[in-house]
C-alpha cells in the first residue's frame, strides 16, 4: 500500500546518547550563562546567556585573570554518528 510507504523507517545501527543527565535532545541545544554572584540573600540577579546557536556547548571555565571563558563545542550536525579520529597524526580541531 503506497499510502503507508512513508511510515517506514529503517534503523541499521543503534547509537547511545546518554549525557549523564538525560538524553541528548538536539532541538534544545546546552549554552553557557553568566550569573553575577548576589552581594546578599536579598539581592536579585538576572542570568547573562554568551552562547546561542544550534550547537552545544559545555565544560566552560575561567581564565586565571577571570577575563575570559573557554568552552568545548562540537560544530558537527549530528557529532554522536561521527566516528572520533585518534590517529598519531591527526590535528585536534581548533576555531577560535
Amino acid at each position: 500500500d503506497s499510502e503507508h510507504e512513508s511510515d517506514v523507517r529503517v534503523i541499521t545501527r543503534a547509537v547511545y546518547r546518554q549525557d549523564n543527565e538525560g538524553y541528548i535532545d538536539p532541538k534544545h541545544p546546552t549554552h553557557i550563562w553568566i550569573v553575577t554572584a548576589p552581594r546578599s540573600g536579598e539581592e536579585k540577579v538576572k542570568p547573562h546567556q554568551l552562547t546561542t546557536g544550534r550547537f552545544d556547548e559545555e565544560n566552560a571555565i575561567w581564565s586565571k585573570d577571570g577575563s575570559q571563558i573557554y568552552f568545548t563545542s562540537s560544530r558537527i550536525d549530528e557529532p554522536y554518528y561521527e566516528l572520533p579520529r585518534t590517529d598519531q597524526t591527526t590535528e585536534p580541531y581548533r576555531e577560535f
